[in-house]
């Protein structure tokens, strides 16, 4: 009677393994999208964040899946034991989830960051990776494990391979709970807190269900105390906020494009944008310095657009001027409302109104593109590029639809990161990329050298002026009296010898080039910038060799990564089928995390609303996955013959391939540029369209390899955390060598092409290795 009672036990606990998969997925998924919003907060709003939180994320999971697949089996031989375990895994995991969030937060006090300050790279890592590796470890091991245990009761191959699915179907679904209910409705870490507590109470009640009644009150209670536990975890909220933040945080807001803070240290207020510093009120020297350095070089400015947040104080600067008629600010973080708001809150005077300030809560490009009225002064005030979203504000394409912007005579103006004086090598090649892009558009500039260097560039020169004198005298006819823009200041800053040091260096041939949208060179000195402060030789690392122009050079550069990636491990994949099939599984996974990796920094590019809509695309392409996998299942009929699948697995290796190549033409001809001008619910369609395809072939890939791996010499039980462990580790892989190495050589549209060469490379040796089986 006993063994009668078995089979039917293991498959209602199987049901529940497979519940349980569907919300590890979910976790996974949500957890994974915070942690990527919480350290581009702690991390300056750099995509180059990205890229090492999914490395470490899928390294550490990676790692976990083939320990889980391999140990597993020995360590518990028998299918209840196998599957009890899983459960008490899934138990562990909810515990863990926020925590990931408090630590996260704790990291710029335990590492002693202060607020503004760039993290070191060394620490930038180090939180990262610790961040990460419990969590990875744990799912990679429960994944693995779950196979695993699935795979030893059930004879259709289906009823494996189908976890992924299942996984990939939990992590869509995490990601939709994240965007349509935690992110508008709830504080992170509340978010967090609940979502593990569920987890945990899930785990339990499976567990429960096996039980005999005394045990299974037992363990009701323990998870119900557990899970409350838990979820009481959401009221460190506003204490961890302190941690972050310091004890003068006011508030914290998430915009689609950044995460802000507001400080108050006595009677100063200072916003902070994903770590760094934008603007303090009152600052009467920086409102100054922002307003009237480049107003002056107009002899009668009427309209003026501000580009980006900009201080009370600064607004109040630029009114001083008797002509203005208009001054329209482009604010698409709503902070001028936000931060007006908390400071009216706490004077006793409140800040004055004036009917001529139009405050616009939109996409600072898209308002730049589609600006029907024009502009005498343009001012820029949206930082330097050390994130794509900022680079994007520093491009050729740009800067072009500024001078459209631009009434005849019309000054355009920001400013950057430099120095009174001495640039260093780092530093001369960032504010190079700068100012020759500039020059591309705008043939005359004048340059205010200082720890902020402030450009201001016209199309028509004879308004431009380098001659101290002369801007004083026109302060002096609109009746200003300056405490900071003064005769002498003026004297020093445009001291001749001191500007033809700054036109020497940005004369220099020896640079990037022209920052361009698809080819972020900007953005890229300025991350060498950044890494120069730290490590001098890392910089060096970055630095992109002398540029070659033609197809050639392009398919010789790529063929160059193919050859290193593949290369080796060569003439293993010959010889093993099994070896063969690891490895397109560890290229394919390569080429999926690098397609998203790409797809979501050229998101960032034409929306900018990266932070906010990150959980919609990562959840779209697990949702591919999902679909993929579950396709695959539905035209499994028994156990087949090896040849059909082999068949399928090399024509879904090869349309993959053909995808990643046709991008590269797509965006060497500007395909993606007129989507800047799309609604904005179009232009996330289309990239979550892109999203979708390409997981749909990543999730069929898996699925079908999982079949020919069962034929070819793999262990059934063992061959799903094998195959989904290498390919989290092919996918690591890419996920720092894509932004840290590829992108800086080659730019954006050549490393879809060097990919794709990867995918052809993976499928010409499959397809000699397998074709023997």
């Amino acid at each position: 009677m006993t063994g009668a009672k078995e089979p039917e036990h293991l498959e209602k606990t199987a049901g529940w393994v497979a519940a349980a998969v569907i919300g590890g997925g979910c976790a996974a998924a949500a957890t994974q999208i915070i942690v990527l919003r919480e350290c581009l907060a702690l991390f300056y709003g750099s995509e180059l964040t990205v890229g090492l939180v999914l490395f470490f994320w899928l390294f550490w999971t990676g790692l976990g899946s083939l320990a889980g697949g391999r140990l597993f089996p020995n360590l518990f031989p028998k299918p209840s034991a196998q599957l009890r375990f899983v459960l008490v895994l899934v138990v562990l995991y909810g515990l863990l989830l926020p925590s990931t969030v408090l630590w996260i937060r704790a990291s710029r006090s335990l590492f002693g960051l202060n607020l503004g300050e760039l993290a070191s790279l060394e620490v930038t890592v180090t939180v990262i990776a610790t961040v990460s590796a419990p969590v990875c470890v744990f799912f990679g091991v429960f994944f693995g494990s779950a196979w695993s245990a699935v795979a030893a009761f059930t004879a259709s191959p289906r009823g494996t391979f189908r976890l992924y699915a299942l996984e990939a179907l939990g992590a869509a679904l995490g990601g939709i709970w994240l965007y349509g209910f935690l992110v508008p409705r709830l504080p992170v870490l509340y978010g967090a807190a609940c979502l593990g507590a569920a987890l945990a109470a899930l785990g339990f009640w499976a567990l429960a269900v096996q039980a005999s009644k005394t045990g299974r009150i037992r363990r009701l209670l323990i998870g119900a105390v557990m899970a409350l536990a838990v979820s009481a975890a959401g009221l460190l909220e506003e204490p961890s906020r302190r941690w972050q933040w310091g004890p003068e945080v006011v508030a914290v807001v998430d915009s689609p494009y950044r995460n802000m803070a507001i400080l108050r240290q006595e009677t100063q207020w200072s916003l902070m944008a994903d770590g760094l510093w934008l603007f303090s009120s009152p600052d009467p020297q920086s409102a100054e310095d922002d307003v009237h350095l480049a107003m002056l070089q107009h002899p009668a400015p009427k309209r003026v657009l501000v580009l980006g947040p900009l201080s009370p104080d600064s607004v109040q600067e630029i009114l001083r001027y008797p002509g203005i008629q208009r001054v329209d600010v482009v604010d698409p973080d709503r902070t001028v409302f936000l931060f007006a708001a908390m400071v009216k809150a706490a004077r006793t005077a409140p800040l004055e109104e004036d009917s001529r300030v139009f405050v616009w809560d939109s996409d600072i490009r898209r308002f730049v593109e589609k600006a029907e009225s024009t502009y005498d002064v343009v001012l820029l005030h949206a930082g330097d590029p050390f994130s794509l979203g900022t680079n994007r504000f520093h491009t050729q394409e740009f800067y072009r639809s500024v001078a459209r912007a631009l009434r005849p005579g019309g000054v355009f103006s920001f400013a950057v990161s430099g120095a009174e004086d001495m640039l260093g090598e780092a530093q001369a090649a960032y504010f190079a990329a700068v100012v020759q892009t500039l020059r591309s558009v705008f043939p005359r500039h004048v340059i205010y050298p200082g720890e902020r260097i402030r450009l201001a560039a016209s199309k028509a020169p004879e308004h431009l002026t380098e001659d101290p004198k002369a801007l004083s005298n026109r302060a002096e006819r609109l009746g200003f009296s300056l405490r900071y823009v003064r005769d002498d200041r003026l004297e020093n800053l445009l001291d001749p010898f001191r500007l033809d040091y700054f036109r020497s260096l940005a004369d220099r041939k020896d640079r990037d080039g022209i920052n361009r949208d698809m080819d972020p060179v900007g953005f890229i000195a300025a991350s060498r910038l950044w890494a120069a402060q730290f490590h001098p030789g890392f910089s060096a690392f970055m630095q992109r060799p002398a540029p070659s122009s033609g197809p050639l050079s392009t398919l010789m550069a790529a063929a160059a990564v193919a050859v290193l990636l593949l290369g080796s491990p060569a003439a293993i994949f010959r010889t093993r089928p099994e070896a063969a099939l690891a490895g397109a599984v560890g290229a394919m996974g390569a080429a999926q995390m690098a397609f998203q990796i790409l797809l979501l920094f050229l998101y960032q590019i034409v929306a900018g609303a990266l932070y906010a809509h990150i959980t919609v695309l990562v959840s779209i392409g697990m949702a591919g996955l999902s679909a993929g996998a579950f396709l695959v299942g539905s035209f499994v009929k028994g156990r087949e013959t090896v040849f059909p699948e082999v068949r399928n697995f090399l024509g879904v290796h090869g349309a993959a391939t053909l995808l990643l190549g046709a991008m590269f033409p797509l965006l060497e001809t500007g395909g993606l540029g007129a989507l800047r001008l799309w609604p904005s619910w179009a232009v996330l369609s289309i990239f979550s369209a892109f999203g979708f395809v390409a997981g749909v072939a990543g999730g069929a890939h898996f699925a079908l390899a999982c079949l020919v791996g069962e034929r070819v010499g793999f262990n059934r039980g063992a061959v799903g955390g094998i195959l989904y462990g290498t390919d989290l580790l092919g996918a690591a892989a890419a996920a720092v060598a894509t932004p840290w190495v590829l992108v800086p050589l080659l730019g954006v549209p050549k490393v879809f092409l060097a990919y794709g060469l990867v995918l052809c490379g993976a499928w010409v040796m499959s397809r000699q290795a397998l074709r023997r089986v």
